[in-house]
């Protein structure tokens, strides 16, 4: 209804789609860091490197494969 449709069209499946937090590999509670294990985590004031997304590959692995094994 309105005049603007659906923003996200994922939202009508939402009960079929979950989602993984991954900040906590990039950001406590006090600060977000600038570098981990010397690998630089942000490419630029928005993203985040590829080096970086690499060295979370594994941890990205053990959360999805704990999602699935709930499914």
């Amino acid at each position: 209804d309105g005049i603007y449709p659906l923003q996200d069209p994922a939202a009508q499946y939402s009960d079929l789609i979950d989602s993984i937090d991954m900040s906590k590999a990039y950001c406590s509670t006090q600060r977000c860091y600038t570098a981990f294990n010397d690998v630089l985590i942000y490419r630029d004031k928005d993203h985040i490197g590829v080096p970086y997304v690499y060295s979370l590959q594994d941890k990205l692995e053990g959360k999805l494969l704990a999602l699935l094994d709930e499914q």
